[in-house]
């Protein structure tokens, strides 16, 4: 599935991706100088070029850190978004229940009934009368027999 240039997800995906190509190239460069000093560092003694090989490894652990901290931001910053989205939706949802309304119901006599002063009745009695149920089986048979 695509992302559209709008959305959180596809520029965060879009900024690791450059991230990713630039610290590559870096390492890279820094690799194959190690891998070949040139002539002028060829006629150099060697305790120099361990040295430089020193200071290229150093920089390219640097620009592995540097990419892990970006990447470790991002994705925090990501989620950050996530979880606001997740938050407007779980409210939108709360307020859609509210929202919904009962526009039947059977009454007593079990015939439906579309009047909402009498659907209001029927909710509000059933309301007070789930709240003052009794816990006691025993003292239930004798709640439902009176």
């Amino acid at each position: 599935m695509g992302h559209s240039e709008s959305s959180p997800k596809g520029e965060i995906l879009a900024m690791q991706a450059c991230l990713k190509k630039q610290e590559k190239s870096q390492k890279n460069n820094l690799t194959l100088h190690l891998r070949d000093p040139g002539k002028e560092q060829q006629t150099k003694p060697e305790v120099s070029t361990k040295k430089e090989i020193i200071k290229s490894r150093a920089e390219i652990n640097k620009i592995e850190a540097n990419l892990n901290t970006k990447i470790n931001e991002t994705k925090s910053c990501f989620s950050e978004k996530i979880n606001k989205i997740d938050k407007t939706i779980t409210r939108h949802i709360k307020k859609k229940r509210e929202l919904t309304q009962i526009n039947k119901i059977r009454n007593e006599r079990g015939e439906v009934t579309t009047d909402t002063t009498e659907i209001q009745k029927i909710l509000t009695k059933y309301k007070t009368t789930r709240n003052y149920m009794p816990t006691n089986w025993t003292v239930w048979k004798k709640w439902i027999n009176s």
